[in-house]
């Protein structure tokens, strides 16, 4: 609630525009409204999200000024407080007002916050840029919870046509070996052989993206 600081914050998002752009990047994503790992215990004031809208809308037009598109990713309630589901998601688009913002899920945080992926997936609809395909685990993606036969049927319902990222964090990654994984909050050894998880989860997320059951 201090306006420095959302100015701050502004303004460090246009720099981080400025480098996608030199870099030649699509898109600037993330959880791009708020900082992931601060969480406020409650529910966030309509006047938080007010800010939050305004915010976005003015880094959505300077991206679109820039060729980038902006995307927002929402997070479990462990990592932040303020979009946590699709549709919280959806909300705060419709908010912004912006046709350079878009949304982007991952299947990791929806494993805590919805028991209908496909009725989350269909709410975003034409504004899905991205998917972070990760089981609930983080590990290859099939095997676990992560309802990936629902994930896509939906993504076909609404001829998504985006990007489909695999995400986890490789053991010997840090200084040292592994820190890198602690420090995002994972402990087991899911990834000991990069080239084996991006073969086997690439093989999987080809069947079912191309209509094969997942």
């Amino acid at each position: 609630d201090d306006p420095v600081e959302r100015a701050r914050g502004l303004a460090w998002h246009k720099r981080q525009v400025d480098v996608a752009a030199e870099l030649g990047a699509v898109a600037y994503t993330g959880a791009l409204y708020g900082h992931p790992g601060t969480v406020k215990r409650r529910m966030p004031p309509s006047a938080e999200l007010g800010w939050t809208a305004e915010g976005l809308h003015e880094v959505a037009a300077y991206g679109a000024s820039r060729g980038v598109k902006v995307v927002l990713e929402p997070m479990s309630r462990f990592r932040t407080h303020l979009v946590n589901t699709p549709w919280q998601l959806v909300r705060l688009l419709k908010l912004a007002d912006h046709d350079n913002l878009f949304g982007l899920l991952d299947t990791y945080h929806l494993i805590t916050e919805v028991r209908d992926y496909g009725a989350g997936i269909r709410a975003v609809g034409a504004r899905l840029w991205g998917l972070h395909a990760c089981e609930n685990d983080r590990g290859v993606p099939g095997g676990g919870l992560v309802p990936w036969a629902e994930i896509f049927a939906a993504l076909q319902d609404i001829h998504f046509d985006g990007y489909v990222y695999l995400e986890t964090y490789n053991s010997s990654v840090g200084d040292p070996p592994g820190s890198f994984a602690r420090s995002r909050g994972i402990f087991q050894d899911l990834c000991p052989d990069g080239g084996a998880f991006v073969r086997q989860g690439l093989a999987f997320l080809r069947t079912g993206l191309a209509g094969g059951k997942g």
